[in-house]
Order: structure tokens, then C-alpha cells, then sequence
């Protein structure tokens, strides 16, 4: 099974979540339907050293809040920044805020 694969697979079961990107084969489809959430899972051989930095960098700062880097690229709108922050951070705000209890796919 190629990585990428075996990475879906992993992560859907983590975040107790369906792979849907093998259900519908030919068809651009997520990879993974979490509750609320639409997921694409990639994976890399290696993370820029950068965003490990900044992730560092934001965990030193946060004095106990919830970490986050938000990216921004020049003359890019408001709000359409690249948003961060530890899986982890991301299942605890889900279950902390309820965001997948009552969902209900439109």
C-alpha cells in the first residue's frame, strides 16, 4: 500500500472519520469527511524547516492557549490566509467547540 494511502487510512481512523477518496474512484472527491470537516491529506517526505519554526515559535508564545500561524501571502484578501495548527489543537478545538456532535451533511 503506497504512503499516502496508509496515511488516509491512519488519519480517518485518529479522527474517527470515513477515506473517501478511494469510494469514489475517478471522481475529485475529499479525502477524508470528518463531521463539519472536509479533509485533504498530504504527506511529504520531509516539513519545511520553517514551519516547524513557526509552529515552535507560536507553542513558546501561546501561555496556554491554542497555538496557531497564520500565513500570509502578499496581496492576498483578508481571510484567505493558510491557517496553521497541531492536528492535536485542531480534534481538541472540534470536541471542545461541538463542531462535529450535530452535524448534518447539507
Amino acid at each position: 500500500m503506497k504512503s499516502w494511502k496508509m496515511f488516509e487510512k491512519k488519519l480517518a481512523s485518529y479522527l474517527g472519520g470515513e477515506v473517501r477518496s478511494r469510494a469514489l474512484r475517478g471522481e475529485a472527491v475529499e479525502d477524508v469527511q470528518w463531521g463539519a470537516f472536509s479533509v485533504e491529506a498530504k504527506t511529504r517526505k520531509k516539513v519545511p524547516q520553517y514551519i516547524h519554526d513557526w509552529l515552535a515559535q507560536a507553542k513558546e508564545n501561546c501561555e496556554g492557549r491554542v497555538p496557531v500561524v497564520v500565513w500570509h501571502q502578499d496581496r492576498t484578501a483578508m481571510g484567505e490566509q493558510i491557517v496553521l495548527l497541531s492536528l492535536n489543537d485542531l480534534v481538541w478545538l472540534a470536541e471542545r467547540w461541538g463542531i462535529n456532535e450535530d452535524y448534518v451533511s447539507k
